[in-house]
C-alpha cells in the first residue's frame, strides 16, 4: 500500500506513536522515527521497521522548537530524499487544576502539541510540493471534542489542532496535499495505565462500544486516511473513540421512573 513511500512519525519511540510507526512499514514504507528523551524506545521502533525489511532512522528533536524542527526535516530529506506522509503525533499532558496551571505548564503543552504542528508541517508541506503531492495526519484527541477535568492546556491545543488541520487543508489543497486529524478515544496504552492503574473499566460505562481502545484502532484509520482510498477527503476531523463523544450519559430511565425496568431493552 506504501511501497517506496517515506513516513515522518513525531512522537513515535512508544504508545501511539510506535505503533503508527511500525504500522506503516508493515505496508512498505521507509519510516523516520522521531523522539525527544526515549531514545531506547526510539532504537527499539527501529529495529523492528528493519527486521521487516524496511529502511527506518531514529532522530532526536524537540518538535515544539523552530531549530529542532528545521533540524529534524533536514535530516529527514539528506536520509530518504522526501518526504510523502508526515504523521503529527507528538504530544504530552499536564494534569493540572485550571488554578494551579503555571505559564510554563501552558507554553510546554502548546508549543509541543500545536505549535509542532505548525512548524513540522510548513517545513514539511514545502518538500511534498516539490514532489508534486503529500498526506498530513494530526493525531489529536476526544479532548478536542470538549473539556475534560485538570487539563485545560491540553484541550486547548486539541481543539485548536481542529481548526488549524482545517485551515492547512484549504491552503495546501492545490498543490495536492490533504489534511486530516484524528481524535482517539481511550486508548489502552502504558502512560494511560500508569496514570490510572483501573484506566480501562472506569471507562467502560461511558464507551457504547463496549470496550477501551487499542492502538491498532488507532493505526489502522491513520493507514486508510493516508491512502489513495482517502484520496478525496480533507479538512476532517474523524473520531475513533467507540462512540465516546456521541454519548450523552443519563439516569437509568427505571430509577427516574420513566419506564419500567428493562422495557428499554425488549
Amino acid at each position: 500500500m506504501f511501497t517506496n513511500k517515506v513516513v515522518l512519525v513525531t512522537g513515535a519511540s512508544k504508545g501511539i506513536g510506535s505503533g503508527i510507526a511500525i504500522g506503516f512499514a508493515q505496508k512498505g514504507a521507509d519510516v523516520v522515527v522521531n523522539y525527544h528523551h526515549d531514545s531506547d524506545g526510539a532504537d527499539s521502533v527501529v529495529k523492528q521497521i528493519t527486521k521487516l525489511g524496511r529502511k527506518a532512522v531514529a532522530l532526536q528533536a524537540d518538535v515544539g522548537k523552530a531549530d529542532d524542527a528545521q533540524f529534524l526535516i533536514s535530516t529527514a530529506l539528506q536520509t530518504f530524499g522526501k518526504i510523502d506522509i508526515l504523521i503529527n503525533n507528538a504530544g504530552i499532558a499536564i494534569w493540572k487544576p485550571f488554578l494551579e496551571l503555571t505559564e510554563a505548564d501552558w507554553d510546554m503543552t502548546i508549543n509541543t502539541n500545536l505549535k509542532s504542528i505548525f512548524l513540522i508541517s510548513r517545513l514539511a508541506a514545502k518538500s511534498m510540493i516539490e514532489n508534486g503531492a503529500g498526506v498530513i495526519v494530526n493525531i489529536s484527541s476526544i479532548a478536542g471534542h470538549g473539556s475534560m477535568e485538570c487539563l485545560a492546556p491540553y484541550s486547548a491545543s486539541k481543539g485548536g489542532m481542529t481548526l488549524l488541520t482545517k485551515a492547512m487543508a484549504v491552503e495546501l489543497a492545490p498543490y495536492k496535499i490533504r489534511v486530516n486529524s484524528l481524535a482517539p478515544g481511550t486508548i489502552d496504552i502504558k502512560r494511560n495505565r500508569e496514570t490510572d492503574p483501573n484506566y480501562p473499566d472506569n471507562w467502560l460505562p461511558y464507551i457504547p462500544a463496549g470496550r477501551v481502545g487499542e492502538i491498532r484502532d488507532i493505526v489502522d484509520p491513520v493507514l486508510f486516511l493516508c491512502s489513495e482510498a482517502a484520496a478525496y477527503i480533507t479538512g476532517e476531523t474523524i473520531y475513533a473513540d467507540g462512540g465516546l463523544t456521541q454519548y450523552v450519559p443519563m439516569p437509568r430511565a427505571d430509577f427516574v421512573g420513566l419506564v419500567k425496568k428493562d422495557e428499554c431493552h425488549e
